[in-house]
């Protein structure tokens, strides 16, 4: 399984890839503070998982932009959100748009192993 996380904050990017790997040991993992790098990544390797976070730091390239360019690209790769919005503040953007799961940061294990069990039951293994 290939997963793509998109994260302006190093701390959360490095502390989710810590987190991943233990709860999800046979992904393929990448990450990215920029989008336009993990667009590039999807296009050429493909993904079957994005996670992002949805308030991306940047002024041209938010998370809920990414998804929908992630999934034009193909449209069966799970979307999970990371935020630390409220999720009442992001339900408008989020309108229209097909995603698996929502973490809130900061976000604990057992909420990040059943985001990625419910990606895709059939082709991973996760662990506790």
């Amino acid at each position: 399984m290939k997963i793509i996380y998109v994260d302006s904050n190093k701390y959360a990017l490095n502390q989710m890839q810590k987190d991943i790997s233990q709860i999800v040991p046979n992904a393929q993992l990448h990450c990215f503070e920029h989008p336009e790098l993990a667009v590039a990544f999807a296009n050429t390797e493909g993904c079957d998982v994005l996670m992002t976070e949805v308030e991306l730091w940047t002024e041209k390239f938010g998370g809920v932009k990414l998804a929908k360019e992630i999934q034009e690209l193909d449209p069966q790769v799970n979307v999970i959100f990371v935020t630390v919005c409220d999720e009442y503040e992001v339900t408008a953007k989020l309108f229209g748009l097909r995603f698996s799961g929502f973490i809130s940061k900061p976000w604990k294990s057992d909420e990040l192993a059943a985001a990625f069990r419910f990606t895709n039951p059939h082709s991973m293994k996760v662990e506790k």
